[in-house]
């Protein structure tokens, strides 16, 4: 029996989900989320997943909608919507790791169908859009599905149900199989036996067999265009003229190397159950009973490298339901004492009743635990002294927070996760929360507040490349305020100077008089989210008044690129502007947008 593989292609994966959260969000109450969301058919606008490189906003992936119109994967976001011509359209960001997560869980749905199930994310070509799909190890189901095509009828039925877009391959290789549910043209193609891969294969172009971005250029400067012509070529000859890449596709894509598929790891349920001989009614004995069950939990947490991030506890009454308390960390834990303050406060709320059968304890949700590097300053040295390890755990200390500063892993800092959590069960989760970066370059839209749990769940999901490019905008070349007034407050400008710039200026009753003036920075509106609305550009100014505060002043204009400036007032005018001075015109126009303090 030689071996199966069907390869499942998921094209437009990160917009199926997208048309999925709006179809669930419209639904009425009544509706439940399992319910079918609209079809493909039937949703009328266009849906646009939107990434950031390099600062420039593109098109990732793009719905059946927008495709008619001409917009393809990796145009500019200006180029589609010039295609799209005003039609309501949805821009969905660019969230790999989200859209991760939603096909592992596809993935756990195909085990049903096969043991061997692993992901398909990985992205041959960095210019290009990235791939998601499955690849399931089908050998020897045959028998338990009655048969290949009954075997991809039920993969199709269930993906027609979830209403995602898909084709389908099977072969007996992964890189043919991978080739034929993209580029054969079918939604469903099957290759049975070895012997005919390669009759199968040679009329698809080169790019299916996953080559290197190089590899693949060279062989289209030569007019190579189909893997018949790359098999018309001797081994040692291919090997010499393009490189070992070529020849070890062909040979993965004929099975004459093997290509394994990495399986989906399934992480074992991690509980704990303790059921005494009688009834329980002593609050003390279920509190001693929950703090060993916690030491147990965690010893098989660290058994497994994992730490929860989700704990429940259900409590069985003798008489009357069961009662079940949930309790979200902040970060992946797996230290007892740590959980038993969080857990201790709903032990002391318990309703045991006529007393309990049985206590549980299992880790709802799981994740990786962050390793840390430890501090070797901390180390006290032979026969050093008291005051010199002092010093030199400051200095560490002093070290460690000047490299934070540009290192975001303090995110990871077990203690601030365990912080945040006593805060949350405190105070409610949401009266804690943090501020997440994003990629946008309005100040107002440049970040967004989110409860500390999750926050901590975006981050566990992994960054993108728009939390990277946000975090390195804000460290190395933006001047932002410590201080955000939102939305921003009018000013009074009292004196202008002889640029036409504020002088002097009055805010909530004080008087301020100019000293130095840093500036323009000019920041254009986000024209794609409110398309045909006209937005005034912004031009931002630093002002440092003569009582050493700075603040930042905005004013919205319609001009062309102000000249920047760096003035100095050493004196105030001492007339106001006349009022034929093109700046009196525009006095509405002048509001504060930040203080630094």
């Amino acid at each position: 029996m030689h071996r199966m593989i069907l390869s499942i292609d998921l094209p437009r994966w990160e917009v199926d989900l997208a048309r999925r959260r709006a179809a669930h969000r419209s639904a009425s109450p009544a509706i439940s989320a399992s319910s079918r969301p609209m079809p493909r058919a039937r949703h009328k606008r266009a849906i646009l997943i939107i990434g950031t490189r390099a600062r420039q906003r593109w098109v990732v992936q793009c719905c059946p909608v927008a495709a008619s119109r001409g917009v393809e994967p990796g145009m500019s976001l200006a180029h589609a919507r010039a295609l799209l011509q005003q039609r309501s359209f949805i821009a969905v960001d660019h969230q790999p790791a989200q859209a991760r997560r939603a096909l592992e869980a596809l993935g756990r749905w195909a085990i049903s169908l096969t043991p061997i199930v692993g992901l398909d994310t990985e992205a041959f070509f960095p210019a290009q859009p990235p791939v998601y799909g499955l690849l399931l190890d089908v050998t020897g189901c045959q028998w338990l599905h009655r048969g290949w095509a009954r075997l991809i009828e039920k993969v199709r039925q269930g993906l027609e149900q979830l209403d995602i877009e898909h084709r389908l391959g099977m072969a007996p290789t992964v890189g043919a199989a991978w080739a034929m549910a993209r580029f054969s043209g079918e939604p469903a193609s099957i290759i049975q036996e070895p012997a005919n891969i390669a009759r199968a294969i040679d009329p698809l172009p080169v790019a299916a067999l996953r080559l290197e971005p190089q590899a693949a250029t060279t062989l289209a400067e030569v007019g190579i265009e189909q893997i018949g012509q790359i098999r018309a070529i001797r081994p040692a000859s291919l090997h010499a003229r393009f490189g070992p890449s070529v020849l070890d596709a062909l040979h993965r894509a004929l099975g004459q190397r093997e290509e394994p598929v990495q399986p989906l790891r399934m992480l074992e349920r991690v509980e704990v159950v303790r059921q005494p001989a009688g009834p329980v009614r002593q609050v003390e004995a279920v509190w001693r009973a929950l703090r060993e069950m916690l030491e147990v939990l965690c010893t098989r947490l660290e058994q497994l490298d994992q730490g929860v991030s989700t704990l429940v506890m259900k409590l069985v009454r003798c008489q009357g339901g069961p009662e079940t308390r949930r309790i979200r960390l902040s970060r992946p834990s797996r230290d007892p004492a740590h959980l038993w303050t969080l857990l201790q406060p709903e032990a002391q709320h318990i309703d045991i009743g006529f007393g309990l059968d049985a206590i549980e304890l299992h880790a709802a949700d799981m994740g990786p635990i962050a390793r840390t590097q430890g501090r070797l300053a901390a180390i006290a040295a032979p026969g050093s002294s008291a005051a010199d390890r002092a010093a030199d755990v400051g200095q560490s200390d002093q070290k460690r927070d000047e490299t934070d500063a540009g290192n975001p892993a303090w995110r990871d800092d077990p203690e601030l996760g365990q912080l945040l959590d006593r805060l949350t069960r405190r105070l409610g989760s949401r009266q804690v929360r943090l501020a997440r970066l994003v990629a946008r370059h309005q100040p107002e839209a440049a970040f967004v507040m989110l409860e500390a749990v999750e926050a901590a769940t975006l981050q566990r999901g992994g960054r993108t490349d728009d939390d990277d490019d946000a975090d390195a905008r804000m460290r190395n070349e933006l001047v932002r305020p410590t201080r955000l007034i939102h939305p921003p407050e009018p000013l009074t400008i009292i004196r202008w100077d002889q640029n036409a710039l504020p002088a002097t200026f009055a805010w909530r009753g004080g008087r301020y008089r100019i000293q130095q003036l840093h500036g323009p920075e000019r920041i254009a509106p986000a024209w794609w989210t409110e398309p045909g609305r006209f937005m005034p550009m912004r031009d931002y100014y630093r002002a440092l008044d003569d009582a050493g505060r700075w603040w930042w002043l905005m004013n919205q204009t319609t001009d062309e690129e102000p000249e920047q400036i760096t003035k100095t007032h050493t004196s105030e005018p001492t007339n106001p502007a006349p009022a034929n001075n093109p700046a009196t015109s525009h006095a509405n126009n002048w509001y504060i947008h930040g203080i630094w303090t």
